[in-house]
């Protein structure tokens, strides 16, 4: 771990934030943490009850169901995800589930009967909870010590910018191109926050964020 600087930055200056905003490590968290909100938000909470009750002719009680079977499914699986996480590196907690998310929506893009909605819905399930607290100790295990409530601040804002985009842009692309469309955008969206993530951390340990 990098030593202390020995002047710390003043509390406010703006070196503060442009420090956090270049480092390789929290922009590649960032995209990621952006994403998974972003998708949260507009495939599996919104676009997912809506194809189900809408196309599938599930009742509002199944279709409850199915998501609180999806809540079930993400308690179960976080004792694992924070094992994977933490003994085998967060990069490999992160990275094959966002390409398990991206495969769950390409299934429900061209999913054509209940028993497939299922399936990609299944799929979603699992591979969004196989993350689990990686990117948040990701982001925290690249802050440096003297910047980690402003890093992991700013690592939560784009998780919120995620919120405010993901359901108005996949909701008007399923208005205009059908629910097929608008899951096909959001799989190739995830596509590249896993790439960029993977590219940013291929070589190792990224460096932290620090003040030098």
């Amino acid at each position: 771990k990098p030593d202390r600087p020995p002047a710390p930055v003043q509390a406010g200056s703006p070196r503060r934030w442009t420090r956090v905003i270049a480092s390789q490590g929290f922009l590649a968290v960032a995209v990621v943490n952006f994403v998974v909100f972003f998708t949260r938000a507009s495939s599996s909470n919104t676009l997912l009850p809506l194809q189900g009750v809408g196309v599938y002719g599930l009742t509002l009680g199944q279709m409850g169901l199915i998501m609180t079977g999806i809540a079930v499914i993400g308690l179960a699986l976080l004792p694992a995800a924070a094992s994977i996480s933490d003994r085998r590196g967060r990069t490999k907690a992160i990275t094959p589930s966002l390409l398990g998310v991206a495969a769950a929506l390409s299934v429900l893009a061209v999913a054509f009967d209940l028993t497939w909605f299922l399936v990609g819905a299944g799929i979603l399930a699992v591979s969004a909870a196989m993350s689990g607290p990686a990117p948040a100790a990701f982001a925290a295990d690249n802050a440096h010590e003297d910047i980690r409530g402003l890093s992991l601040g700013m690592f939560r804002t784009a998780g919120d910018m995620g919120l405010l985009v993901g359901p108005p842009l996949l909701g008007w692309i399923a208005d205009v191109g059908g629910f097929g469309a608008a899951f096909a955008v959001n799989a190739l969206i995830v596509v590249a926050a896993a790439i960029v993530f993977h590219t940013a951390t291929r070589r190792g340990p990224v460096p932290d964020v620090s003040l030098a």
